[in-house]
Parts: structure tokens; sequence; C-alpha cells
């Protein structure tokens, strides 16, 4: 088996796995029903995987693009911006890195990880999510000693705001074709980032207001957006083939 058929072997039984542990959660999930989706040897999995757990938090790594959050950081420190504008455009960033690589199955694993206290769902937030969390802590740490922003948790705003851009994120399937869906966002898909963006946004920089200022949202000139989008779409783009591929 040359390096591609062995490259390409990895990657079904990866997708077969992802949807065992949606399924099944870790503790339901059977390596045997892995094998038959993946139409693989068994052994073959445990050559490339070792064990079920390293398969499990490979799933993860995989398809939540988590290893992604470094190089966006990275990033992040070549823009040439105020503390706001950077918040923002974290938030940005956030939003519609979400949205572009949501990935149900995917979701249900970490919920199910979480619910089962899974540890390799504690190492992949240690390692990949908590420093992008840390460092939007920072970064309004900052703004707090510039007296830009007020808060007595700064890590509290932070959650607050990601568990209502995943939220929302995640319940767009559910809702549609309801009365709700396009209240909230409204009628074509990049409706529904804006959407979520712009209440963010709003909500963000209305909890970080000083008591004795005027709120104050800051501003992106266009060029900063597309060039955000520019990355994150560079960013995705290797996985995103590899889904279409093998859809």
């Amino acid at each position: 088996m040359n390096k591609r058929d062995k490259q390409k072997t990895k990657e079904t039984i990866l997708l077969a796995a992802k949807k065992e542990f949606a399924n099944c959660g870790f503790n339901g999930a059977r390596m045997t029903s892995i094998a038959k989706k993946a139409n693989a040897n068994q052994a073959l999995i445990h050559y490339y995987f070792s064990s079920k757990e390293n398969l499990y938090t490979e799933v993860i790594k995989e398809f939540s693009h988590v290893q992604n959050y470094e190089q966006l950081a990275k990033e992040f420190d070549k823009l040439n911006l105020s503390v706001s504008e950077r918040l923002l455009a974290k938030l940005y960033s956030e939003t519609y890195f979400n949205v572009r690589i949501h990935d149900f199955e995917i979701n249900l694993i970490i919920h199910q990880g979480i619910l089962e206290n899974r540890k390799e769902v504690k190492f992949i937030m240690d390692k990949y999510f908590s420093p992008m969390i840390l460092n939007n802590v920072i970064l309004i740490k900052k703004g707090i000693n510039e007296n830009i922003f007020e808060t007595s948790n700064p890590t509290m705003v932070v959650f607050a705001i990601h568990d209502f851009i995943i939220g929302r994120i995640e319940e767009r399937n559910f809702l549609k074709q309801t009365n709700l869906f396009n209240q909230l966002y409204g009628e074509n898909t990049n409706d529904e980032f804006l959407s979520i963006y712009h209440f963010a946004k709003e909500m963000l920089f209305k909890m970080l207001k000083p008591a004795n200022k005027d709120l104050t949202i800051p501003k992106l000139d266009n060029t900063i957006y597309l060039k955000l989008e520019n990355i994150i779409n560079s960013l995705c783009h290797k996985n995103t083939n590899k889904e279409n591929q093998d859809d």
C-alpha cells in the first residue's frame, strides 16, 4: 500500500469512527462496528491508531479543526489593530470559523464526551481551546487596563459569547421550517451568519462597556473582513476537500 492509499484508508477509518462515536458515544462505540463501516480490518485500525482512545482523540482533532486555532492566532499577530478592533476581529473570525466548519456529528461527540467525563475531550480543550479563550481574556484585560473595557470577570464574558455563537449555530437546522427561523437568521445562508455576528458584537461590547461611558462599537475596514475570511477559508480548505471527496 503506497503513501496515498494509506492516507486514504486512515481518512476512511476516521469518518467511520466519527459516525460511530456520534451515534453511540465513546462508551457505546465498538471497534468492530467502525471496522465494518470503514470496510477495513480491525487489526489495521489498531495499527494506525493503537487504541480506541487514540482513535477518539484523532476524530475530534481532525473534524473540529482545533489544530487551526494556533495558526489563526499567529495571523492575528500580523494585523495592526487597536484593542477594541482586535477583539471585534476575533469575534468575527470565531463566528465565521464556526459557521464554516460546523459539523453536527463532531459537536455531538464533544457534548457526549463532556457528559461521559472523557479525559480525551479535556486534553483537546486544554491543548487547543483553552489558549484561544485565554488569548481573548488577555485582550479584554488589556482593554480594562486602558480604561476601554469594564467587567468583573473577563473569562465569563468570553465563555458567554462563545456559548451564544455555538448555540445559535447548532440550533439552525432544528429551527428551519419554524416561524422563528427567519426572525432569528434572515432568509439566506449569509444572513444566518451575519445575524449571529451582529448580535454577538452588540452583546459583547455592551457587556464590556464602562459604566461612565457611552457604548462604542469599533468598525473594521472591509479589507480586514475579507482578509480574515481568506485566512479561515485557506485553513479549512484541506479538511473540506477531504470531506467532499468522501461524499
